[in-house]
């Protein structure tokens, strides 16, 4: 234990890694080969340091990095020995993590030492990206287009990245330098090799970087970006036991997406009509429990500044924008015209970054359309059936950061539904509302809703301590009541509060997690938020020892 503490603080004494990049005038085809010569005028660098297995020892098999970078991109050229072992190379899909050989890439272009853009490629070529937050956070559902081409060698492999300096924040200064690590992962030994090397004992993440400087006056081009888009649509449908509608039909539409970098780190973004067509679909999940499944966030508009909104209790779940509506149970001999699609977003605005100093901002608001359809009795009369109203979503946070690794939030939600009463069809005299349930005719099946809450997090100067919590407030608004699935209901007016506290000790031998959840019977946040439920007191401890020195049997206790 002592020979481990020990290099724990020579590892911490001795400063963080540097690498100089170099100006190119001519980039590399990114094609995997390092054979260009921009290569050959890079300075590189093999000081890699072994994680795991063998902490704090040099890697078994070398790894070399160079950096070039020109007014486009920021160029990396990896080469990873590997002779004497196979090189594993699998297949998968993007940001999901495969046992295979890899390597990772973070740079923390803001240079606040807690936020950084993640890159990642294994052998076989499959990319992940995402960004990392609040030192230790990481959230792979940002994606965004950047290039990375592997191959084989004689000693092994080589990666070849190129990452255009537009999807980077960066500040506008005659030279700059960044947070910079690179992780390599050899899968025949579960070996991790760091270039930044941060012991296994030391919490933190992004704070224990190194260099990678200077780069002279970046440049990342015009602060607009246009792209309007024409789509066409061919649909064949067959009628089934609960639709009608067969036959084919063509429709086409048209949007714009625009972007505006008010400043090196504050983007407006607006989308009118927007298409998701090109998103990746969701994968088929088996649900067999009675809680909502969470799917990540995949349109590239609401992922940009995603990870500025996130918060202890997560108020802000942007897939409820959107998204499709409450499929109606369906009496004997009822059927619909036509399946429902998803609400048509008719457009969006958000503003995200800094607004100088240590303050951000992340706005957001975006309507939706209503979603109609034709329900037809037993008896072949037909009327129509609105299973979702035109509804207007808001989110409003602010951030202000203390110190080097603390802050204090704000966020506001609001979800506000535009109901037209006659939209539904009449049971007895009452309004049929999408849930089956009755209401007396002219009033609202639907209701409104808001949220508010402050959050804050605090991680000490060595990181190992972490002090983390939010409370919040839910107003239950205008509306019809709402049925929770444990019974309770919730009515026009219902104020509801919800608490949660988390203290760690993440760094060291000696480790503890300590969690508090305290939610009102009526909190209710699920309209542009995400809850697994309400109702509860949650308590949850962990205390324990890890002693990391590997011993005859075990490389850790």
């Amino acid at each position: 234990m002592l020979q481990l503490l020990l290099r724990v603080g020579l590892a911490l004494d001795l400063g963080r890694a540097t690498l100089a990049p170099v100006a190119t005038q001519r980039a590399p085809v990114i094609d995997g080969s390092l054979e260009d010569a921009a290569w050959a005028a890079a300075p590189a660098t093999s000081a890699f340091v072994q994680k795991f297995p063998d902490e704090g020892a040099p890697p078994t098999h070398a790894t070399t990095v160079r950096v070039l970078y020109d007014d486009e991109a920021v160029y990396l050229g990896i080469e990873c020995a590997q002779a004497d072992v196979p090189v594993v190379a699998r297949l998968t899909r993007r940001d999901r993590l495969v046992e295979a050989d890899r390597v990772e890439i973070d740079l923390g272009t803001r240079g606040d030492g807690k936020s950084a853009f993640h890159f990642a490629v294994n052998a076989a070529g499959v990319l992940v990206d995402g960004i990392r937050y609040d030192d230790t956070e990481l959230d792979l559902s940002w994606d965004e287009n950047w290039e990375a081409e592997t191959r084989g060698t004689a000693d092994g492999w080589t990666a070849e990245i190129k990452i255009p300096l537009r999807i980077l924040r960066f500040p506008t200064l005659p030279a700059q330098s960044w947070g910079f690590q690179v992780r390599r992962y050899l899968s025949a030994r579960q070996e991790i090799d760091e270039w930044a090397f941060i012991p296994r004992a030391v919490a933190g993440e992004v704070s224990h970087y190194g260099s990678l400087g200077p780069f002279v006056d970046l440049h990342a081009g015009s602060p607009f970006e246009l792209r309007p888009f024409v789509l066409g649509r061919l649909r064949r449908r067959d009628a089934t036991d609960d639709t009608l509608a067969s036959g084919v039909d063509a429709s086409a539409s048209a949007g714009l997406d625009a972007r505006w970098h008010i400043a090196r780190d504050l983007t407006l973004d607006a989308t009118v009509l927007p298409d998701f067509a090109q998103v990746e679909a969701d994968q088929v999940i088996l649900n067999l429990t009675t809680f909502e499944i969470l799917f990540p966030e995949k349109r590239p508009f609401f992922l940009e500044g995603l990870d500025l909104f996130a918060t202890p209790i997560q108020l802000l779940y942007t897939r409820r924008i959107g998204a499709q509506p409450i499929i109606p149970d369906l009496d004997t001999g009822e059927a619909l015209v036509d399946g429902p699609d998803p609400a048509k977003i008719h457009g969006a605005l958000k503003l995200v970054g800094q607004l100088g100093g240590r303050v951000s901002i992340g706005a957001l608001a975006a309507l939706t359309g209503s979603v109609d359809t034709t329900l037809q009795d037993a008896a072949g009369a037909r009327s129509r059936w609105q299973l979702a109203p035109a509804t207007a979503f808001a989110a409003l946070r602010l951030k202000r950061d203390f110190g080097e690794n603390a802050h204090l939030g704000l966020l506001a939600t609001a979800t506000t539904r535009f109901e037209d009463t006659d939209a539904y069809p009449l049971d007895a005299g009452s309004s049929r509302c999408p849930d089956d349930t009755l209401v007396a005719r002219g009033s609202r099946c639907f209701h409104d809703a808001y949220v508010a809450a402050l959050d804050g997090r605090w991680r000490s100067d060595s990181g190992d301590y972490l002090l983390a919590g939010m409370v919040a407030a839910s107003l239950f608004g205008d509306g019809a009541p709402f049925l929770e699935l444990d019974g309770t209901t919730v009515s026009s007016g219902d104020v509801a509060p919800g608490v949660l506290v988390h203290a760690a000790k993440e760094g060291g031998s000696w480790l503890f997690d300590l969690l508090y959840e305290g939610y009102g019977s009526r909190f209710h946040i699920d309209d542009l938020g995400y809850l697994r439920r309400a109702n509860l007191h949650s308590l949850s401890a962990i205390g324990q020892y890890r002693d990391r020195t590997p011993g005859d049997l075990l490389l850790e206790q």
